[in-house]
């Protein structure tokens, strides 16, 4: 599987080679072209089993077939052409839905150029409509057949969301914060100079940019509409999902550079040369003044930012003085290349631009190796285990297909098995009355059975393998569910460090103790929450500077996907913090409690959660 990730992504050296020597009659750039490719960090994909690995190449090819048809000027090649993008889209569209951004923009730049020159008009309309007519069909057979009843990710993506004004101001923000984010993994130049020299680009150029910045701006909206309003509501640092845009960095790199080649003038600034150069100065206020942490919608969702996310892990809340140190350098740089073209300046923002992707490549090797190596003593458990339930019929209590266990033994495992997730199933005491055929049980390491009830044979992994008397009911304890009885107490403490992420463990294995960064779960990563009325009690020691009544957070329990769900206000001096008489109408399969706080030395003791 690696080797073919090597290869589908290594094929997108052959689309940034065509679009270069569209742009450029110097090897030398073309050759800065593809070293740049081939140092982004999202080449590290092919460590993993992500759709990433075909995205980039997809999305280079895209781009060179779009800028071949917005050149012809043959009214069958140019159908041809767009009958080719339109099936290409459509791939796109299966590989990722955020893909249909391609197409939208696309539309857009053509349907003005046709909109504001008469003499191209039966061309574009001759090429779009045989580009949506190729899309459209490919989108017709395939749901009439193979996705037949099937639905897409944006199915269930109401207009609700944003239907107060609150929550319309809160995705505009998102707009921003995503768009402000995604600008700097692009490294700010190679986005903003384009803008900056629009009127010495040539038409081609001037195509390729509004279609490659209409695409990033489709996506960013997206991204903000679909995702953060509905997951990050209220927040005041957004999860970023980086990996949708990283593709458009070879494209605005492309032109980056035709740009940087381009000769200006004497430095003259007329009034509109003047209110373009507040692009980059608006950048960089941005950049100082808006909220500047990282929070990943997951592991591979900033690759592009490692860089960052190393520096406000290392300087905590005195990350605003590399924001300001930022800031300054972009508005120099851009100040003396606005006046005039520099080689030496050129030569060390290429240079720059190699030596970020060099140290994010770096970062997220080892990222990627600790999320997927395994050890040779936890293979040599797998296989022991694969050895001895050979012929054996084996039932697998386990915590859910998302844990990093079950993510080894989907690997390692080779055993035919039937599998039961404990949030699913809600386990309890003789809850498995219809596992009678079962001899062996692989129990997750949150549970456990009664010694009278199976005999422990190895451990695998840190789930527990046990031999059990197959006529008998098994009772299963530790249950890491939210109570389902009535007048039933869970109480959480610890030592149960399963539950906890973005907790900095310190003197000893079961201290969970808050460091800068923001957000904290608590209990209950997508636990059942049945209907009924709860009391929720968190139990904290603070361990800071702030003085006594001082804020330092907030705890929530999330039951519901509209916000606000319930919270309550952390307080140093305090030790415990509750809320009462929560009533949970609907049952809910996501449930967590949850700390809100970037405020260092909060250690967390345990949780109760009653029933009524």
């Amino acid at each position: 599987m690696t080797l073919l990730n090597c290869i589908y992504m290594s094929s997108s050296v052959v689309p940034m080679l065509l679009v270069s020597k569209k742009f450029f009659n110097k090897n030398w750039q073309i050759i800065i072209s593809l070293i740049t490719l081939v140092l982004m960090p999202a080449f590290s994909m092919t460590m993993t089993f992500m759709s990433e690995n075909i995205y980039l190449p997809l999305c280079l090819w895209n781009f060179y077939l779009c800028i071949v048809i917005m050149e012809e000027k043959r009214v069958k090649y140019k159908i041809a052409g767009s009958i080719g993008v339109g099936f290409l889209n459509y791939l796109l569209y299966l590989n990722k839905e955020i893909g249909l951004s391609f197409l939208i923009a696309y539309l857009l730049v053509e349907g003005f150029v046709g909109f504001i020159d008469k003499s191209k008009r039966k061309l574009t309309i001759c090429g779009l409509a045989a580009m949506m007519i190729a899309f459209g069909a490919c989108f017709i057979i395939m749901k009439m057949t193979i996705f037949n009843g099937m639905g897409n990710s944006y199915n269930q993506m109401s207009i609700d969301a944003i239907a107060s004004v609150d929550r319309f101001r809160f995705m505009l923000y998102a707009v921003v914060y995503n768009g402000l984010f995604a600008v700097m993994a692009f490294f700010v130049l190679p986005v903003v100079l384009p803008i900056m020299r629009w009127r010495y680009l040539n038409q081609i150029e001037k195509k390729a940019f509004a279609y490659v910045f209409l695409t990033f701006l489709v996506m960013v909206f997206v991204i903000a509409y679909t995702i953060s309003v509905r997951e990050d509501w209220g927040e005041e640092s957004i999860r970023q999902h980086l990996r949708y845009l990283e593709p458009l960095f070879p494209m605005f790199f492309i032109l980056f550079i035709s740009s940087l080649m381009k000769r200006v003038d004497n430095g003259h600034m007329d009034t509109w040369n003047r209110i373009l150069y507040l692009l980059p100065v608006l950048i960089a206020v941005l950049l100082v003044w808006i909220p500047g942490r990282i929070r990943e919608g997951s592991y591979v969702d900033g690759f592009m930012l490692r860089y960052y996310e190393i520096a406000q892990d290392v300087l905590g809340n005195r990350l605003i003085f590399l924001r300001i140190a930022m800031a300054i350098l972009i508005i120099i740089i851009i100040t003396i290349l606005y006046k005039k073209n520099y080689a030496a300046v050129t030569a060390l923002l290429i240079i720059g631009i190699w030596l970020i992707c060099m140290v994010n490549n770096i970062a997220v090797y080892e990222r990627i190796k600790k999320a997927y190596r395994v050890s040779p003593e936890l293979e040599a458990e797998w296989y022991e285990l694969n050895s001895f339930m050979e012929d054996k019929e084996l039932l697998v209590i386990m915590r859910g297909w998302y844990e990093e266990e079950a993510k080894v033994m989907d690997t390692l495992m080779d055993v035919e098995a039937e599998y039961v997730e404990v949030p699913n199933a809600a386990l309890g005491k003789g809850c498995l009355e219809n596992m009678k055929k079962y001899s062996y049980l692989l129990v997750c390491p949150s549970r456990k059975i009664d010694e009278a009830d199976g005999r422990e044979i190895m451990k695998v992994g840190g789930y527990t393998l046990y031999e059990v008397d197959d006529s008998r009911e098994v009772d299963f304890f530790e249950n890491p569910c939210f109570p389902v009885n009535d007048n039933e107490k869970r109480i959480v403490t610890a030592s149960e460090g399963k539950f906890y992420t973005q907790f900095g463990m310190k003197e000893g294995k079961y201290s969970y103790v808050s460091g800068e960064r923001e957000g904290f779960l608590v209990y209950g990563p997508y636990t059942n929450i049945y209907p009924g009325i709860y009391d929720v009690t968190v139990y904290y020691k603070y361990e800071g500077k702030k003085t006594e009544n001082e804020l330092i957070g907030y705890m929530d329990l999330k039951y519901k996907e509209e916000a606000p769900n319930e919270f309550v206000e952390l307080k140093a001096g305090s030790n415990r913090v509750e809320l009462k008489d929560i009533a949970v109408e609907e049952f809910y399969d996501k449930g967590e409690i949850r700390i809100y706080t970037s405020v260092p030395g909060i250690r967390f003791l345990k949780a109760e959660i009653y029933r009524h």
